[in-house]
């Protein structure tokens, strides 16, 4: 496979097979009540939370990214295991474009994500200055007019496994027809 010379990229953590499945659960679950086709629906292999999105960048470059990202990472940042909260819309419920399953009150979760934003400015790319709001997208909303958005709270969430957390993934994305496809570049521990 040929590698352009410019990729998207983004830093994430990837879901256990086991989450998966329960994902794929609750996702049925939405779509049983919305039955819309103004929804399009993250694939399992998708599903991922994204701790900083880099957007294009020279491929050159990707291995100073990382070099720069894993010498932050030594300086030691541990996780919890991670808990899942609700159901939510974001950016928010008033102009909803994705539906997305919201992580617990997990403020290491933002230090990590800072972590490597400091790995990515060192490359000499910008990082994302919004609050970060640690989550799961489940589907991207097409066309929110024609959906009732009431959908969100008559879905209850499943107990769900804790995701116990000792590596971070950066992807490569590549847009297609049929939504974005994801490659795992590298790997990084967490120390």
């Amino acid at each position: 496979m040929t590698i352009p010379p410019r990729v998207r990229v983004f830093f994430a953590l990837s879901i256990p097979d086991t989450v998966k499945t329960s994902m794929e659960k609750l996702m049925g679950d939405i779509k049983k009540v919305t039955r819309h086709h103004a929804i399009r629906w993250t694939t399992l292999d998708n599903l991922h939370i994204t701790l900083q999105f880099i957007g294009e960048m020279q491929v050159e470059h990707v291995p100073l990214l990382l070099e720069n990202v894993s010498e932050r990472l030594k300086k030691g940042v541990t996780l919890p295991a991670l808990t899942f909260g609700k159901l939510n819309l974001f950016p928010s419920p008033f102009r909803p474009r994705v539906i997305v399953l919201e992580m617990g009150a997990h403020p290491e979760l933002a230090t990590l994500a800072k972590t490597i934003g400091d790995g990515i400015e060192a490359t000499s790319y910008p990082v994302e200055k919004r609050l970060f709001r640690a989550h799961m997208t489940l589907g991207r909303i097409k066309q929110p007019k024609s959906l009732n958005m009431n959908f969100i709270n008559m879905i209850k969430v499943p107990e769900l496994t804790p995701l116990n957390v000792e590596e971070i993934v950066l992807f490569r994305s590549d847009p297609h027809p049929d939504g974005s496809h994801y490659t795992e570049i590298s790997r990084l521990a967490l120390t």
